[in-house]
């Protein structure tokens, strides 16, 4: 990490942007990258689609992009669960919660039935939950949807 930090440190902003990703979701690296110079910060799941869209976003306004999952480790009181999914997601989980199946979901978004599937999934994972049931009850407990 010093010698990122030390890179971004030698060069000007308009040369390029820092990117540091962590496989640690442990405080102190968190605390440390957090106090580097990096532009972007993000965590094992930055790469995913909705997480990508985001940082591409930051880097073309040129503001600097944090993974909302950090935030939430270090100071869990100020963070919502809907921060880790994306608008599409919460579409999809609203329709979960409704009971439709992946197929009712995709027609109802006019997506394909396995990008509603692939959305679920990614609701399932980034909640923590063991299947779409009780990703719609983590939703509802937790008011993420409506």
């Amino acid at each position: 990490m010093n010698a990122i930090h030390d890179q971004s440190l030698t060069a000007s902003v308009e040369d390029h942007i820092t990117v540091l990703t962590l496989n640690t979701v442990n405080p102190l690296p968190l605390r440390d990258a957090l106090n580097s110079n990096a532009n972007i910060i993000l965590t094992h799941r930055g790469f995913e689609n909705s997480t990508i869209k985001h940082v591409l976003h930051a880097v073309n306004q040129r503001i600097n992009y944090v993974d909302p999952l950090i935030r939430h480790i270090l100071d869990p009181s100020h963070f919502k669960k809907s921060d880790l999914l994306s608008e599409r997601e919460l579409d999809v989980l609203e329709l979960v919660c409704d009971g439709m199946t992946n197929h009712e979901i995709g027609h109802k978004l006019h997506i394909a039935d396995v990008t509603a599937r692939q959305h679920v999934q990614a609701v399932i994972r980034k909640l923590h939950a063991k299947n779409r049931t009780d990703s719609a009850v983590k939703a509802i407990r937790e008011e993420l949807v409506e």
